[in-house]
Formats: C-alpha cells, sequence, structure tokens
C-alpha cells in the first residue's frame, strides 16, 4: 500500500474489515475489507463501517481518517510519560517446571516444605479462564532444601536434558541453571498484565491489576510495579481503539504487542489531579469485578454477558480519558482514531527534531 501512494494512488472509498461468508455447507467464515483506488482528487472519501460511513479528505493505510504514514514498531517509548512494559518470565522448560493443582497437592502432601516453592502462574488462559498452574519458583541459595524431594529432582533433570537438546549460544548455558525459568522477574508490590491475545468480541481486552505473588509468563506482557493510573490508560476506548487499528491479529482475534500497541501509542502529560481522578476510576472497574468472583474475566468481558456496573464503570473511565485528549466530545471510535493518527505525527515529528 504505502508503495502504491508514492505511485500517487490514493484511496477512493473503502469498508473496515468485515465478516463476510457464503451460504455453502461447512463455509468458513472470512474476513474482508473493500478498498477502491483512485488518481489523487480533492473529492471527499467515503469510510464505511457498521452500516454507515462517514466523509474524509484521506483514508490512511489504516483505514482511518488521516494522513498517510506508516506505524512503525518501536523499542523505545514514544510517551515517555508511560513505564516500560515487557514480556513475562521464558521458562524454557518442556512443560516440566509447571505443575496442576493436584500435582502440586500430591507433592506438598509427602514433602511439606515444598508448598513455599509453588507459586501462581499467570498468562492468558490462567487469568481470562481461570485456569490455575503453578511453577517451581526456587533461587540458587535454596537448592539445599529440596534435594530430598524427589519429583523436584525430576523434573529440573528433564528441564536440563531439554535445554541441552535446544542449546543455543545466546541463551549462555541455560542446562547450568535448570531449576528456574530464564528469566525471574517479578512485581514487588503490583503488577500490571496484558494478555498478548484476545477475542476481537471484546470491546475491552482484560487487562489485569494485581499483587505480588503472581509469575507472569511469556509472550504475554507486564508492568512492573506501576502508579494505578497506568491501568485506566490501557481499559481505556481510546488504547483500545489504537490497538485495533495498528497492532497485529491471529486470525481475527487482537495480538497485542508492546513494540507496535504499546512503545508507539500517543498520551500526554497529566496532572496530578487527573492521576487521582483515573486512579478512583481504577479502582471502580477493580470492585465491580470482584462482586462477581464466581465468573472468569471471559464471561465479565463478553459484550451480551458484560455486567451492568462493569460496563458503566468503563464509560466513566473512558470519559475521564477522552477528556485528557481533549475538551470536546469524541463521536465515536473513528473520531478517537483521527485524533490519535494526527497526534502520533506530530509526536515523530518532534521527537526527529530534536
Amino acid at each position: 500500500m504505502a508503495q502504491d501512494f508514492r505511485k500517487k494512488v490514493e484511496i477512493n472509498f473503502a469498508h473496515q474489515s468485515f465478516k463476510w461468508k457464503n451460504l455453502a455447507k461447512g463455509n468458513a467464515g472470512v474476513t474482508c475489507v473493500i478498498i477502491g483506488l483512485s488518481n489523487p482528487t480533492k473529492d471527499i472519501k467515503k469510510l464505511y463501517f457498521d452500516n454507515q460511513y462517514i466523509g474524509c479528505k484521506n483514508i490512511n493505510p489504516y483505514l482511518a481518517d488521516g494522513n498517510n504514514l506508516i506505524i512503525n514498531s518501536r523499542t523505545r517509548l514514544l510517551s515517555e510519560r508511560l513505564p516500560k512494559i515487557i514480556t513475562g518470565n521464558r521458562a524454557l522448560d518442556g512443560g516440566n517446571l509447571m505443575f496442576s493443582t493436584e500435582e502440586k497437592n500430591k507433592i506438598v502432601e509427602r514433602h511439606p516444605q515444598a508448598k513455599k516453592f509453588f507459586k501462581r502462574v499467570l498468562g492468558a488462559d490462567e487469568f481470562i479462564n481461570n485456569v490455575v498452574r503453578w511453577c517451581l519458583w526456587i533461587n540458587q541459595e535454596e537448592l539445599e532444601e529440596i534435594v530430598n524431594i524427589d519429583e523436584f529432582q525430576k523434573r529440573i533433570s528433564l528441564v536440563k536434558k531439554y535445554r541441552e537438546d535446544r542449546r543455543k549460544k545466546e541463551l549462555n548455558d541455560p542446562a547450568d541453571y535448570a531449576y528456574r525459568f530464564l528469566s525471574t522477574d517479578r512485581a514487588k508490590e503490583n503488577l500490571i498484565f496484558v494478555p498478548q491475545l484476545s477475542s476481537e468480541k471484546r470491546e475491552y481486552i482484560p487487562i489485569g491489576y494485581l499483587g505480588n505473588e503472581w509469575i507472569v509468563i511469556d509472550p504475554h506482557f507486564v508492568i512492573y510495579d506501576p502508579e494505578p493510573y497506568i491501568f485506566a490508560v490501557l481499559n481505556s476506548k481510546m488504547h483500545m481503539t489504537w490497538v485495533r487499528a495498528v497492532g497485529g491479529r491471529l486470525k481475527t482475534d487482537l495480538r497485542y504487542s508492546s513494540a507496535l500497541c504499546y512503545n508507539t501509542f500517543p498520551f500526554l502529560e497529566i496532572t496530578s489531579k487527573q492521576k487521582e481522578s483515573l486512579t478512583s476510576h481504577v479502582y471502580n472497574i477493580l470492585e465491580e469485578r470482584e462482586k462477581y468472583p464466581e465468573k472468569t474475566m471471559a464471561d465479565l468481558y463478553d459484550p451480551n454477558k458484560m455486567p451492568d456496573g462493569l460496563r458503566e464503570a468503563h464509560k466513566y473511565l473512558d470519559l475521564a480519558i477522552d477528556q485528557i485528549y481533549r475538551s470536546k466530545p469524541f463521536e465515536g471510535d473513528e473520531d478517537r482514531l483521527a485524533h490519535l493518527f494526527k497526534l502520533y505525527e506530530e509526536m515523530i515529528t518532534r521527537e526527529a527534531n530534536k
């Protein structure tokens, strides 16, 4: 598409992505976009979505109202006001450092001292679908304490063999520390968890604000010990709109990326009063979630099942975030995206001119 723009071809009209399927038996649903190309004109372009359209001066490669630009992945934050996000801990263990609750309980029954070496694992299934898994979490100084726990020794031997078979120079002989993950990052107090994949049907990606007892695993994303208001930023419709536009997809599911979704996200400097306001919205959302301990995040964020209180809490958070960007209300996600693209372009230009 970028090459076509250099050839002085523009998008004259477009329909954003939609699912199409025919009446054939057993046919697969296909996600489609419709794009009409023409020579450049000054005519208003039509951008269709949800059985309506808006008039645009220009339709960019993301099928949004805005100038032609490409959002490149970044290893450095565009908005320095945001804290660093990283990938969760990589195990490279062949599954041998992981335990079900049944496996954990059997080991603890035989070796009560083993209990302290189990930590809850946090991945997408664990957070969204309430799947319970545990991992062996031990440091080098504690190795003598597990010498007589046969199951631990067996698992560590299997990890060592697995890593020896897959050894790479950049891993710096990981078989030498087969008792632990390749990385061992943990929160001191709390963390924000962002699953890598989420259903496109959800209005919001279920994002967690949790304590330090969890071990976050790759390929999911985590911010350790952030200020609470960051949770509000990531849970906002503003951020979700950006993710839907510039992030990747697996089939039609949203695929979150630190390099494309987070590091590129245009966010403004805010006041202490605004941080306090956003923090209050964070706790409102968490309180609404806690009212339904029997429900999974998948249930709570199913657009057809989302509790009214939770939906309202997100609505007020969205309004608070929107007002940070401008006082005039946004007409919808297309309006939000156009504003974000314009802000992104301004921030990139300022960065280049430093």
